[in-house]
């Protein structure tokens, strides 16, 4: 990826060197490989730079005008991705993606949304806002953010990619879905009621607890909703 990045116009310095933050940037974004004593990290919390992780960054600047499509599970999720971004791409969406490899039918890895493109229908129900595809990585986010990273993202729609066959990096009692997997699932579903809630009280959706005994959505008024 590196050839990739610098032929986008991205400026690669090897290695890592607290000279490498002279001139102070607006915002750090720092990487899961990175811990404290990583020499930029220690300069940035030196010099108290405001700092954030990629996941909290795409959330920030990329994801809260977007639909987002996660597609996340045991593997599979580069290729997954990709081909969603396609199927989007050639029915005319023009979607934005994010995936980690460099895809075959679409330019480069990356590339925000169109917004003036047609929006996903969804029946009688308001249009969508454009979608994006991410890849959900299920590794921590970062050193100070011990989550996945694809629960920062706050999928509309989810694709679950799973082998049992494959060591997974959540452990789970027999017969049930790894727990990284079912959190994002639970992530998808809790995106779905939040659309539900808003336009039943024509206003924002209210918070969601969980039942306790069968582990359920329960909305603000106290309705059962399932997974």
């Amino acid at each position: 990826m590196g050839p990739a990045l610098e032929s986008w116009g991205v400026r690669c310095l090897q290695g890592f060197a607290a000279r490498n933050l002279e001139p102070a940037p607006d915002l750090v974004i720092i990487g899961n490989v990175c811990r404290r004593d990583n020499p930029e990290v220690a300069r940035a919390f030196e010099r108290g730079l405001r700092y954030t992780h990629i996941a909290g960054a795409l959330a920030e600047f990329v994801l809260g005008d977007c639909s987002p499509l996660v597609v996340a599970g045991t593997h599979g999720k580069t290729t997954t991705a990709a081909l969603a971004a396609h199927l989007l791409e050639a029915c005319g969406f023009a979607p934005g993606f994010l995936i980690g490899g460099l895809p075959k039918n679409l330019p480069r890895s990356f590339r925000a949304a169109q917004k003036s493109k047609p929006r996903l229908a969804t029946g009688d129900r308001p249009l969508r806002k454009p979608p994006f595809v991410i890849e959900g990585d299920e590794y921590d986010t970062a050193f100070f953010e011990k989550t996945a990273k694809f629960l920062h993202y706050r999928p509309e729609v989810a694709i679950l990619t799973f082998d049992r066959t494959r060591p997974c990096r959540y452990l789970s009692k027999p017969g049930q879905l790894p727990r990284g997997i079912s959190e994002v699932r639970d992530a998808a579903a809790r995106a779905r009621l939040d659309r539900r809630q808003c336009r039943r009280r024509g206003g924002r959706a209210r918070g969601r607890r969980t039942c306790a005994r069968t582990g359920g959505l329960v909305c603000a008024r106290g309705r059962k909703h399932s997974r």
